[in-house]
């Protein structure tokens, strides 16, 4: 390794859970790494297969945030001390984050920018959604990838709406761990 990092893999809302299963079931042995999923919906989070944490208890119930960034990110400030104490004892981490949903796409820019507050080293996997939710939640994807890129070290995205074209969706997993192994590899190891 290149320091002596301390790794930690995250995801934030529902849509990213089944990415952060697939690349922990699926890492190769050198990936030194912790491991944790952080949502608003605690019947989501009983399909994880790593640690989790429930964000926006008091506001959700949790629920979930129904689609709405606004409850995604009030869900956040609900729980950043408790967040901090997650993450400080480490000097890297990766965010997987899916936009389109409440969570992933209020929350992610609040915890990217927690993480440089903290100097911690970020890296961003995220899925841009398919051009239906753009519309459905009115999310403004470019303003919240440029938030995104402004508070990570690297941002890498994937369009789904691409990879439906390409009919490809059904890896979409695959792509966000060969893009997590290609920055663990250049910038870890």
């Amino acid at each position: 390794m290149k320091t002596n990092n301390k790794i930690l893999v995250l995801s934030i809302g529902s849509g990213a859970l089944a990415a952060l299963n697939y690349i922990h079931s699926n890492k190769p042995e050198e990936i030194k790494a912790d491991f944790i999923s952080i949502d608003t919906d605690k019947e989501i989070l009983k399909n994880s297969n790593v640690k989790t944490m429930l964000i926006g208890r008091k506001l959700t119930k949790g629920a979930g945030a129904k689609g709405n960034p606004d409850i995604g990110v009030y869900s956040f400030y609900e729980n950043e001390e408790a967040i901090i104490k997650k993450v400080n004892k480490y000097n890297t981490v990766f965010v997987i984050s899916c936009l389109g949903g409440g969570t992933g796409s209020g929350a992610s820019i609040a915890l990217i920018k927690l993480l440089k507050d903290l100097r911690l080293k970020v890296f961003c996997l995220t899925t841009i959604p398919f051009e239906f939710e753009r519309k459905k939640h009115k999310l403004p994807i470019d303003e919240i990838t440029d938030k995104l890129k402004y508070y990570s070290d690297i941002l890498s995205t994937i369009d789904n709406e691409v990879q439906l074209m390409l009919a490809q969706y059904d890896i979409i997993n695959q792509k966000l761990l060969e893009r997590f192994l290609d920055i663990y590899r250049k910038e870890i190891i």
